[in-house]
């Protein structure tokens, strides 16, 4: 079993001014931020430690468990052990001894933040729940709540904490102003008064007070009932599920405070901004404007140093509330390597506008034009980035950047632009759906290219079939190892590659099959084998003659613009191979072809004819690609596999032959632009 003692936060306080005072043990050090030499301070970067002359106050009678400063920072208190000491030293505090201005006893102790006016005020609570409050060092009145209190906290008003609630107090009539049913672990206020921060164990409340109000309903002799004051405060924002462990006012706009996760946070009008993720427990001590720096204090008692310029707190203060003339005149003093943080300040609040001119990161300025619609400057900012590469740099690192600004512009119509910007980025699927869309043939070419070149098999085989190039997309078959797929095309629509003497299309898939099955490889037809001819491939010489006059009249057929698809839709659906056997010149008519073709003589005419033969029509042929697998329609002694328009089928399995016939797609089915 481990029990830890006491707490690991350091017993430290900071004064405005760069007075910092802390104990170890009984023993007081003290330092000033203000005599570090300002080259230093400059130099210094986040989270490095601030090197600082230590100075020994000398020894308290007391165990310290707090130290905190008077406002003025010449006074500084002690409480420990039920008692409470004030000290001041001679020559802000740079001398061996501490002077005890006053002491007392009490568990705890709290100083007013009232400036010298209206006096010195701070409290002492005893063990019994007793409240002292005294003016200039003597006792001013002394009172016990009616419920048990568990902690104090100064401040502009006298906070008194119970299990249940909090309740503020003013210090010179010790009256109630108002009861808040939170339970805050810290109470920290803004310089002037007009904002209160209640830290609570799960998130931390913002508050508005009015003091005007508080102090005119005191004058006035108003009378408070036991919640307070309804006017007195009024809820701003919050922090939900963000534990503030510590934190400090910048002004009287923003608020830096350190978060359970160990972030360095800045909250200005509701918007929180990460100034740092820090790598140990740290703890704010405050921030001093001249420096342009919050400082912190880790366990080891090292004073840690982040910079905040004044001028951008001021600058987005102005900003929140609108006064654009001021926020102006402050944007002048921001040091230019702030311009980015200040830019996305901008586009938090909405003013994209004025982000996109003042920033200076390329990336942040295309997502702020994109966010503006503003395409020609978005493709100029890319093209940009493009030429700045240096020789031999990956190029892809661009690629989604243009598709950005492409799928922008396509969204908006900008066909050319989006075109651009796709072929920058090498957006082959971009490209396709615009040559698709668009009819454009030379853009599918390029497409097909593109494609086939990245290994695209899908694509590209879709590229090829638009176009009308059949023997391409046997090619892109073949290359991508989808052998069955590829001779079965071939059988449809250029059979030519599937029969020609030099072709090792079939014999290829044989090979491929047979290290998979070679039984199932064997009974493979080879529509090249004259003994299947007649009985399997009987209508082989009117696909071939078809094929051949197809290609012969390919460029008035490619010549066909893709506006008149619903006029020429109907010839996809005509059946090549039966209409050449009946009617050949029929057929040229309907296609649009001239002349005549005799049959090509590669395989040996057949006497029979598709209406001697039972026609099955075969399910359509799925020619994506896919993963490599065996046929599934060549099974031995049950199945066969059937090409879809073609005569016959291509597997002999045992001592069964199956024969079926099915609509043949024309050779013209691959053209469609």
């Amino acid at each position: 079993m481990v029990i830890q003692l006491g707490s690991e936060e350091p017993v430290v306080s900071m004064h405005a001014g760069g007075k910092i005072v802390w104990a170890r043990g009984n023993e007081i050090h003290t330092a000033n931020l203000r005599q570090v030499d300002d080259h230093v301070l400059d130099t210094l970067g986040d989270g490095e430690m601030v090197p600082l002359s230590v100075k020994d106050m000398g020894s308290t009678e007391i165990f310290p468990q707090t130290i905190s400063h008077h406002p003025n920072g010449r006074l500084f208190a002690v409480c420990g052990d039920d008692e409470w000491i004030v000290f001041t030293a001679q020559a802000g505090f740079y001398v061996q001894a501490l002077r005890n201005k006053a002491f007392g006893s009490g568990c705890e102790f709290v100083w007013s933040a009232s400036g010298a006016a209206s006096g010195t005020y701070y409290a002492t609570r005893e063990a019994s729940g007793r409240i002292t409050i005294y003016k200039d060092f003597v006792e001013e009145t002394s009172f016990k709540p009616p419920f048990p209190v568990d902690e104090i906290f100064g401040g502009y008003l006298l906070c008194v904490k119970t299990s249940d609630f909090i309740c503020f107090y003013e210090w010179s009539s010790s009256r109630l102003i108002r009861r808040i049913d939170v339970v805050p672990t810290a109470v920290i206020w803004s310089d002037s008064g007009d904002f209160v921060v209640l830290a609570t164990e799960d998130d931390g409340a913002f508050v508005t007070t009015n003091m005007h109000s508080i102090s005119a309903a005191i004058a006035g002799g108003a009378n408070i009932d036991e919640e307070g004051l309804e006017i007195a405060f009024e809820p701003t924002y919050e922090l939900p599920n963000e534990k503030v462990m510590s934190g400090t006012w910048c002004g009287n706009d923003s608020f830096v405070y350190i978060s359970s996760n160990q972030k360095l946070c800045c909250l200005v009008a509701g918007q929180t901004e990460v100034i740092a993720h820090t790598d140990r427990p740290l703890y704010v001590l405050g921030y001093m404007p001249e420096h342009g720096k919050v400082y912190c204090m880790d366990r080891d008692y090292n004073v840690i140093s982040f910079g905040l310029s004044l001028a951008l707190i001021q600058y987005e203060s102005d900003v929140v509330r609108q006064d654009f003339g001021a926020a102006e005149q402050c944007f002048a003093a921001i040091p230019k390597a702030l311009h980015n943080k200040v830019a996305r300040f901008l586009e938090g609040q909405g003013h994209v506008r004025e982000a996109l001119e003042i920033t200076t990161d390329k990336d942040h300025k295309l997502d702020l034009a994109l966010n503006l619609g503003d395409l020609q400057m978005a493709g100029e900012i890319v093209g940009e980035l493009t030429a700045q590469l240096p020789p031999g740099a990956d190029r892809t690192v661009n690629y989604s950047k243009w598709k950005q600004v492409g799928d922008q512009a396509l969204k908006q119509g900008d066909i050319e632009l989006a075109t651009t910007c796709y072929s920058q980025g090498c957006d082959v699927t971009g490209l396709m759906l615009i040559a698709q869309a668009t009819g454009d043939r030379s853009l599918l070419e390029k497409v097909a290219s593109m494609a086939k070149e990245k290994e695209m098999w899908n694509v590209a085989f879709s590229a090829f079939l638009l176009l009308g190039d059949a023997e391409r997309c046997v090619d892109t078959l073949v290359d991508s190892n989808r052998l069955p797929e590829a001779v079965f095309f071939a059988r449809t629509y250029c059979p030519s590659k599937l029969v020609s003497k030099d072709s090792e299309l079939f014999e290829s898939w044989r090979k491929d099959l047979t290290s998979v099955n070679a039984q199932l490889a064997s009974s493979l037809a080879d529509p090249r084998d004259e003994s299947y001819q007649d009985k399997l491939f009987a209508e082989m010489s009117n696909t071939l003659a078809a094929e051949r006059k197809r290609e012969g009249s390919k460029a008035a057929v490619t010549a066909v613009p893709a506006d008149r698809y619903t006029e020429e839709k109907n010839l996809l659906d005509v059946d090549v191979t039966v209409e050449m056997s009946q009617n050949e010149q029929g057929l040229y008519a309907k296609m649009g072809w001239t002349g005549s073709v005799a049959p090509s003589g590669l395989l040996p005419e057949t006497d029979s004819s598709p209406s001697e033969r039972e026609v099955v029509h075969a399910p359509v042929v799925d020619t994506h690609v896919h993963e490599s697998s065996p046929p599934a329609a060549a099974t031995a002694d049950s199945e066969s596999v059937s090409s879809p328009g073609t005569d016959g089928v291509l597997v002999e399995s045992g001592n069964h032959q199956y024969q079926e016939s099915s609509d043949t797609a024309s050779a013209t089915g691959p053209d469609l632009l």
